[in-house]
């Protein structure tokens, strides 16, 4: 009992290192058109918790701001996030002020658009690792400690409408967002 506490103290203090990244290369950029419109889709444990619409640009390299509105389109949060997951909320919602949904946010869309491996297929920190990978039209980037991946992000060409999916997921946690632009709505 011992060994498995003191392994599951060790995996949370590798856990907590910083994964290495630094600004996305330009010929395998994954992210957003400046502005972009995504239909954002969450879910818990494959049932859906949220179904909105989330507008993204691009600052610089390492800063994205976004907007994240529900169906009816009001204004849940508004924030600008940087490399390292750094948030700053320009506008929430009260009923969100102390909910995980900014923190989440915040996490998820610098995984999905701001970090990238330090070499061209994979870097490591320790145990903790980032890593891309390319095959036919799809990109995947995963990160983790050891065996353990922390999360997973898949970007492909959208089967509807000829824009791009994102399918960002957190397994240990069975959360799972989807991106879908549409290049119509995006400038």
């Amino acid at each position: 009992m011992k060994k498995i506490i003191i392994l599951l103290v060790l995996l949370v203090l590798l856990s907590g290192c910083a994964i290495p990244g630094h600004p996305p290369a330009t010929q395998v950029r994954a992210t957003p058109q400046s502005p972009a419109l995504w239909k954002v889709r969450m879910y818990r444990w494959g049932d859906v918790v949220f179904s909105g619409l989330l507008l993204t640009r691009m600052e610089t390299e390492d800063a994205i701001s976004y907007v994240l509105l529900d169906g009816t389109g009001i204004k849940l949060l508004q924030a600008r996030v940087t490399l390292g997951g750094e948030q700053v909320v320009s506008s929430v919602l009260p009923p969100l002020r102390n909910k995980r949904l900014p923190g989440f946010m915040a996490s998820a869309l610098n995984d999905i658009f701001l970090l990238e491996p330090d070499g061209e297929a994979c870097g490591r920190n320790g145990l903790v690792w980032l890593c891309r990978e390319h095959k036919d039209e799809q990109v995947w980037k995963k990160a983790g400690a050891g065996p353990i991946t922390f999360w997973s992000a898949q970007y492909a060409p959208a089967k509807e409408n000829g824009g791009q999916e994102i399918s960002f997921s957190m397994p240990w946690v069975g959360v799972r967002m989807v991106l879908l632009s549409d290049p119509a709505n995006s400038q």
